[in-house]
């Protein structure tokens, strides 16, 4: 059972408590975190597909270009550093 830790919210005695919390979690209950995580990897899929549903019919049939698909694909990958760069930093 939780209890009420004498902690402020965001200080590093905080964020202690919780990584302990999360860690008894993976360790105790493995199959929850191994559940969620495939769950919301479906959903994940799922919006892919319906949101890009005439999209993904043009795509598959359109002609490869590899020098536009290039430069989208980079595109998109510069783009995603962002929360990756600032999640480091």
């Amino acid at each position: 059972m939780l209890r009420k830790s004498q902690c402020d919210y965001l200080s590093p005695d905080y964020e202690r408590v919780l990584r302990n919390a999360t860690e008894q979690l993976v360790w105790h209950h493995p199959g929850i975190v191994v559940r969620n995580l495939i769950k919301k990897t479906l959903i994940v899929v799922l919006l892919v597909f319906v949101c890009g549903n005439v999209g993904w019919i043009a795509f598959l049939r359109r002609p490869i270009v590899w020098s536009i698909d290039l430069a989208f694909y980079a595109a998109m990958t510069v783009n995603s550093l962002y929360g990756y760069w600032s999640s480091i930093c």
